[in-house]
């Protein structure tokens, strides 16, 4: 056949097919209505599709919607392109006969016994063995419709409570609903409470109860955002309470607190039978606080009067005993008794410290234990001072200091009384910055003052002489057995060197005209003025004596001389 002939009958044959609008192959007779075209095998033949792997298949180019292959490998069987966008297939596996939905015995069952994935509203149901893609926001599934159920809903996944969304929230019947929500944006679950309505009405009421975040935080009532678990939500002033048919733990806000086997709803209240307690504080000043209750009450729900007995302040200060403003590090209520017990108890004798009226104690248990002071510790003490049973202080290797200024208006000091104790009769202090002494009741006064600057010492005197030599002044007289002067100054036995000058008689008596004194002696005026230094006056006399008796012997001399020239 000519090449010419072969595509006239090609021409003839498309012109033959444009013409006709149905077209039936593999026998005589016309196709069915319905079809555009109909393959007939005659019983013994069929249609045979394009065979390609999953990987050709996958590397079609641009394939038409409703394109349809047999795959080869992995999941064989018929695959269709649903999608109409060219470039992005969408190859969906068709189901094979009656094994893809099939009855069973129970005629109201159906079943799927494919190894593959069911898909309703979706073609790509790759991620799950069901899936159900819906309107955005509307349920996507609801079981259970004339009673309480349970929706399943996407956008925003949630699971519904006896509530699904269809345009707007309704009750599936009537009662309480709620609902718990992921929320894709922040990842948190959110527990909600709708409230109560009847079935096909609208749900109005959105309370969150709990919200758990992606990190692991939970909040009641509130998004939790300051610790691990938040609750806002409270009856009375309890946000959470543990234990109920046996003493437990409330914990508390407002004034936050723990209450143990207690609780606050309209008063302090028991949680069970037996004694409570509260640990708090105080937002407005920031005091810290113990209280507790001093009786056991019966039965839950029973009011529980509470105590403080400790607390400490923003500042640091602790109060005990219920004192709730404590002004220093530590202070007890301003009662009198027992303060602190060290040994012992307060019903029996003990060491301790304790108030009454305006005397503070520091005792022991009984008239055989001694109060000592030191340093260490109490298996390696060295003691200093002790205070014992006997009345004594000891002191070892130690002094007593006192500060400040002694007088009769104000004394400090070591003081003297009477032997009935009922009055005052002298004291030891300070008179000034520099000088200490002695005071006697009623009217000696500083009898007695030691100067510790210049070591004098005034007798029945308060003024210092001027010349700080001089280290006794006494103001009055002095009656003594013997007085020794013993002079740090040389003793006039010097007049007998030979190398001494001895004034001449006649220039003695010419010095005596002159000043009307010996030379060395003071003049009268000194004296009056300055008075008689005893020890110096002593040597200067035994000088002027010494003296004198140089001039005898110097005259028994010339008069011995005078007799042998007489005779």
């Amino acid at each position: 056949m000519t090449a010419k002939a072969f595509a006239f009958i090609i021409l003839l044959c498309i012109e033959t097919l444009q013409i006709a609008a149905q077209v039936k192959i593999g026998a005589v007779g016309t196709p069915h209505p319905s079809a555009v075209l109909e393959l007939d095998g005659g019983g013994t033949k069929g249609i045979l599709m394009p065979k390609v792997t999953a990987v050709q298949r996958g590397n079609l180019p641009s394939p038409a919607q409703g394109l349809l292959v047999y795959q080869t490998d992995g999941v064989t069987g018929f695959y269709v392109n649903r999608s109409g966008i060219p470039g992005t297939p969408n190859w969906s596996l068709l189901g094979e006969g009656g094994t893809f939905w099939q009855s069973t015995v129970f005629p109201n069952n159906v079943i799927n016994t494919n190894s593959g994935s069911v898909g309703i509203g979706s073609g790509n149901i790759s991620q799950a063995k069901f899936m159900v893609k819906g309107v955005d926001g509307d349920a996507q599934a609801i079981f259970g419709v004339d009673y309480p159920g349970i929706s399943i809903e996407s956008n925003s996944p949630l699971v519904g409570f006896n509530n699904y969304y269809k345009d707007q929230r309704l009750f599936m019947s009537t009662g309480y609903s709620g609902s718990l929500r992921m929320d894709h944006n922040s990842g948190n679950f959110i527990f909600t409470s709708n409230g109560t309505g009847s079935g096909g009405t609208n749900v109005v009421v959105f309370n969150t109860l709990a919200t758990l975040t992606q990190t692991g935080r939970l909040g009641i009532g509130v998004l939790p955002a300051l610790a691990g678990l938040q609750v806002e939500g409270k009856v009375g002033a309890v946000n959470a309470l543990f234990g109920s048919n046996t003493s437990g733990v409330a914990i508390e806000s407002s004034y936050p607190g723990i209450g143990f086997n207690s609780y606050f709803n309209g008063g302090r209240k028991a949680i069970n039978t037996g004694f409570g307690s509260l640990i708090g504080q105080d937002p407005n000043n920031g005091r810290f606080y113990i209280m507790t209750s001093s009786a056991s009450v019966t039965g839950q729900g029973t009011a529980m009067p509470i105590t403080e007995r400790f607390n400490i302040s923003a500042t640091g200060n602790i109060g005990i005993e219920g004192n709730t403003d404590p002004k220093a590090p530590l202070s007890f209520l301003s009662s009198i008794g027992n303060k602190i017990a060290l040994w012992g108890d307060a019903s029996t004798p003990h060491y301790g410290l304790g108030i009454q009226g305006a005397l503070m104690q520091l005792y022991t248990n009984g008239a055989g234990a001694d109060i000592s002071m030191g340093y260490g510790s109490s298996g390696a003490f060295t003691e200093k001072y002790r205070f014992g049973n006997n009345g004594y202080l000891n002191i070892n290797n130690g002094r007593i200091r006192f500060t400040g200024q002694v007088d009769a208006g104000n004394p400090q000091g070591i003081e003297f009384t009477n032997l009935a104790g009922d009055a005052l009769r002298g004291y030891i202090g300070q008179f000034d910055n520099n000088q200490m002494g002695f005071y006697g009741y009623p009217g000696a006064g500083w009898s007695l003052l030691f100067n510790q600057t210049t070591g004098q010492l005034n007798l029945g005197a308060t003024r210092n002489p001027n010349d700080i030599t001089y280290k006794l002044n006494v103001g009055g007289k002095i009656l003594a057995e013997e007085i020794r002067v013993q002079l740090q100054s040389l003793w006039p036995d010097y007049v007998f060197k030979s190398n001494y000058r001895l004034m001449p008689l006649n220039e003695l008596h010419d010095f005596v005209r002159a000043n009307e004194h010996l030379p060395g002696i003071p003049k009268a005026t000194e004296m009056d003025t300055n008075g008689l230094e005893l020890g110096e006056m002593q040597r200067k006399m035994v000088e002027k004596i010494e003296e004198l008796t140089l001039y005898i012997l110097e005259l028994k001399r010339e008069v011995d001389a005078l007799k042998a020239k007489i005779k």
